[in-house]
């Protein structure tokens, strides 16, 4: 589940951005707890992208029909 709990500016965020794999800079520009989502702001950071949980679903469920096209199947 994810965090619910009211915006406040004394707490981190960070914004769902990452790049695709063309090297597109993308993402929903959701933003979220560091904790609530499993991560650190310092990790992010080291790592310059963050994928929400959402937009990884939505690759996942994304690259799963594209394999299934790719083998002809119907989803």
């Amino acid at each position: 589940m994810l965090c619910v709990q009211p915006k406040n500016p004394d707490r981190a965020f960070i914004q769902c951005s990452y790049f695709d794999h063309d090297g597109n800079r993308t993402g929903c520009g959701a933003l979220y707890h560091p904790r609530c989502v499993g991560t650190s702001k310092k990790i992010v950071g080291e790592i310059g992208s963050f994928k929400c949980p959402l937009c990884r679903r939505k690759t996942k469920e994304r690259n799963h029909k594209n394999a299934l096209k790719s083998l002809k199947i119907d989803p």
